[in-house]
């Protein structure tokens, strides 16, 4: 199968598909709210779909990669990983609670071989982890972490 070059969706996608199959009840996150890409208020109304993001979400966004080869093939893609939480009705301790939750699914030795595994035509080489990051945006609680994914828009055996 041909290598299809539009990567920052397929690691969205490989993020999200990865964490779907993980429970996350304990922490309050239902599947359904895990979600890729950003948020687009304006379009979801204009479509009569709701205009927020239920919450506690997981959102796994890529909007970013740059080519590591003259062929076009290999890409090294900044990505992360969104936990967002209501402040009004959750404490900053039981956010944090459900941020380690959700990161420590992610910060695994086997991370790699679960993204390309979680999506076809997706191959991950390499995940390196770069920051973390928490803070009060608006009415959420939001823990980010960040890192850098080096990968091929195609399934290599």
């Amino acid at each position: 199968m041909a290598a299809s070059n539009y990567v920052t969706d397929k690691v969205q996608q490989a993020l999200k598909a990865f964490l779907k199959t993980q429970d996350f009840s304990a922490v309050g996150i239902p599947t359904a709210q895990i979600y890729s890409g950003v948020e687009n208020a304006t379009a979801q109304a204009s479509e009569g779909a709701a205009t927020t993001r239920l919450l506690p979400c997981v959102e796994c966004v890529c909007q970013s990669a740059e080519t590591i080869d003259e062929h076009f093939l290999n890409w090294l893609a900044e990505a992360e990983i969104r936990v967002r939480t209501n402040a009004d009705d959750t404490t900053e301790t039981a956010h944090h609670n459900t941020a380690a939750t959700v990161f420590n699914t992610i910060t695994t030795d086997t991370i790699k071989d679960d993204l390309s595994g979680a999506l076809a035509d997706f191959t991950c080489f390499l995940v390196n982890f770069r920051s973390q990051r928490w803070e009060l945006l608006e009415r959420s609680w939001v823990s980010v972490i960040t890192f850098e994914v080096h990968c091929a828009g195609s399934d290599i055996s």
